[in-house]
C-alpha cells in the first residue's frame, strides 16, 4: 500500500501469475462488483515496468481529475491511459489491457479509506483465478523487448538514460514513467 498524501488516497498494486480468464468482461464485472467504492484497473503485467510505473500513472490520473484535465470519465480508465501514455482508450486497452490469453496481470486500485486496503486486497486475491505473485511486475528479460516496442523506445533514448549509470531495467522504468508524464503535456 502506498499513501498518496497529496490526494488523501491509498494505492495498492498487486501481481498475479497463472491467471486463467474465460471471459474478460465477466471477470472484470465480478472484480468490480466485489470491490465497490474503489477505482480499480487491471493490466497485462508483461507491459508494466514495475510498481513505479503504475504509481506515477495513478498520480498523474488523480492530478488530471483534480485539475479538471482528465480525458476519461472515470479514474480507472484515466490510470490506464496514463500507464500506456495513450490518449485513446482503445489504444490503451490494446497496449496494456486485459485479454483472454494473458496469464500474468497487475491490479491497481485507489481508495480513500486506509482501513479498507487489506480487505480489498484479500477480495481481489479471492476473485482473481491465479496465484498472487507481485514479482510479475519486476524485471524479466522477456519484458525488455515488449516494453521497448510498446513504448516506442529508441536506441538514442536508451543510450541517453543509460549514460546516467542505470541498468537497462531502470532505464526502461524511467522511460515508462516519463511517458506517463508526457500524456499530461500533450493536452
Amino acid at each position: 500500500m502506498i499513501e498518496l498524501r497529496e490526494f488523501n488516497k491509498f494505492l495498492s498494486i498487486l501481481g498475479f501469475r497463472e491467471v486463467r480468464v474465460s471471459s474478460v468482461n465477466d471477470f472484470l464485472n465480478q472484480l468490480r462488483k466485489g470491490t465497490r467504492n474503489v477505482s480499480l484497473q487491471v493490466f497485462d503485467a508483461n507491459y508494466i515496468a514495475g510498481t513505479k510505473h503504475l504509481l506515477f500513472a495513478a498520480l498523474n490520473a488523480l492530478n488530471a481529475f483534480e485539475q479538471n484535465q482528465n480525458i476519461s470519465q472515470n479514474l480507472e480508465v484515466e490510470i490506464l491511459l496514463y500507464a500506456s501514455g495513450q490518449r485513446q482508450i482503445s489504444k490503451a486497452i490494446d497496449m496494456l489491457g486485459l485479454k483472454q490469453d494473458i496469464t500474468e496481470i497487475a491490479v491497481a486500485f485507489v481508495t480513500a479509506n486506509k482501513d479498507d486496503v487489506k480487505e480489498i486486497e484479500e477480495e481481489i486475491s479471492r476473485i482473481v483465478p491465479g496465484k498472487r505473485d507481485d514479482s510479475v511486475l519486476d524485471f524479466r528479460e522477456e519484458k525488455v523487448g515488449r516494453l521497448i516496442e510498446a513504448f516506442g523506445v529508441t536506441d538514442l533514448e536508451l543510450e541517453a538514460v543509460s549514460e546516467e549509470g542505470k541498468s537497462l531495467w531502470e532505464s526502461l522504468v524511467e522511460i515508462a514513467v516519463e511517458r506517463t508524464a508526457l500524456l499530461a503535456i500533450k493536452r
